[in-house]
């Protein structure tokens, strides 16, 4: 039996279907198009917020010294647009839409100082889409940005050891506006041995913590948090070459008038004892060995000063401040070491310790990378010890007084620009 194929040809069939889903083809056809182009212009949109942001933290950075995170004069706001608009963003309200503000209006950092919203709406012509929809594609990017010297607060920087931060301040340890950082990896890296009270912004731990006295902490301890890199670690010395020698063996001072002390190169280091008073005139000081004690009731007072401790001709010594007179030391509100108080070379391990028997006011930052850092308050009235930040291999609070951490505004030129948002 034979089986006759049919010749019968089915003209127009295939057009008639390809017409029939012409209207969903050409839709398909403008959202993958369309799709992947506001996916593009997505990312481009939001990498150019990301980089307005910053430019508008580092202008924030560098007027903060006048400006406390503030934007009067409308600097950093100009430096967004500007940056913007070297990314294809001119604010021209047609294709492109740049809003600033400082401070935010909106998320988590709305209304404070120091940070900068960007927020950028990109209109990107439809070309297939434009069949379908007849509208432009609208696209938005936001970006928030923070820039102001790093609020430092008590970093300490050891990476490994148990009690490589120990609070045994027994009234109070008040850090305003920073932080404590403890870089050590150690299940007991932060001992709070305290009966008192312990405040701070952020307290954040590598390792964990142990709270072995009775007091009470205020703030949430972090732990398990990334450790930080020493945020000194490019700050060169001073250079010695550029200063007066103004003594070639130990000085020693122990007199009933005043003396004043001039900046410069203090070979074998300098010991104020007895009721001496004392007055170091603005500059760096370089303590070439011997170091810095002030004891019995000496009075030291220093104006726009940065103490640098190192060794030289003679061996290093440490800072000791343990006097029942007034310490009052004041670091520079300009220059390179601005907000520096006390510079311990990184090779010299030996502590320095402030003891505020009577009352200590350090209003400057103490780096000591290789060393440990002691703050001691014991009179237990009022407030015994106001100390500037602690950058420094381990630190130890103790006392029966009140310390208080606090740069009052005058925080080292060490940038904190990064996006928050």
């Amino acid at each position: 039996m034979s089986i006759r194929k049919s010749n019968r040809r089915r003209d127009g069939g295939a057009i008639f279907w390809l017409f029939l889903c012409l209207g969903a083809i050409i839709a398909i056809v403008a959202l993958t198009t369309d799709g992947g182009r506001l996916m593009e212009e997505r990312r481009r949109a939001q990498a150019s917020a990301d980089a307005a942001a910053l430019a508008a933290a580092r202008e924030l950075y560098q007027l903060y010294p006048t400006a406390q995170g503030s934007d009067s004069k409308g600097l950093a706001k100009s430096a967004a647009l500007a940056s913007a608009a070297s990314n294809g963003y001119a604010n021209d309200g047609k294709k492109s839409k740049v809003t600033v503000e400082i401070p935010p209006k909106s998320g988590a950092f709305a209304g404070k100082k120091a940070y900068a919203e960007i927020t950028i709406e990109s209109h990107l012509s439809a070309t297939f889409g434009a069949a379908v929809s007849g509208e432009d594609l609208v696209v938005k990017a936001r970006s928030v940005a923070l820039g102001r010297p790093a609020p430092l607060g008590l970093v300490a920087l050891r990476p490994n050891g148990a009690s490589s931060f120990v609070n045994d301040a027994q009234l109070a340890l008040t850090l305003l506006g920073a932080g404590i950082y403890v870089n050590s990896d150690d299940p007991a890296a932060f001992d709070n041995q305290s009966n008192g009270l312990l405040s701070a912004a952020s307290i954040d731990v590598t390792g964990g913590w142990i709270n072995s006295g009775s007091g009470a902490v205020l703030t949430k301890i972090n732990s398990g948090s990334a450790p930080i890199a020493d945020p000194l670690r490019y700050l060169p010395p001073p250079d010695p070459a550029s200063l007066t020698v103004r003594s070639n063996n130990k000085l020693t001072i122990n007199s009933l008038l005043p003396r004043i002390l001039q900046p410069g190169i203090y070979r074998g280091g300098i010991k104020i004892e007895g009721i001496s008073i004392v007055i170091m005139m603005p500059g760096v000081y370089i303590l070439e060995g011997g170091g810095l004690e002030v004891t019995n009731l000496a009075t030291l007072t220093s104006v726009s000063t940065m103490i640098y401790n190192t060794q030289g001709a003679f061996p290093a010594g440490p800072i000791t401040l343990n006097s029942l007179g007034k310490v009052v030391l004041a670091a520079p509100l300009t220059g390179y070491y601005r907000g520096i108080g006390i510079y311990q070379d990184r090779n010299v391990a030996l502590p320095i310790s402030l003891t505020g028997t009577a009352s200590i006011t350090n209003t400057g930052l103490i780096y000591a990378a290789a060393s440990e850092v002691r703050l001691r308050g014991l009179a237990g009235v009022g407030l015994d010890l106001l100390a500037g930040g602690v950058v420094a291999n381990t630190i130890n609070i103790g006392g029966m007084g009140n310390i208080s951490i606090d740069l009052l505004g005058n925080e080292p030129q060490i940038p904190e620009i990064r996006l928050v948002e």
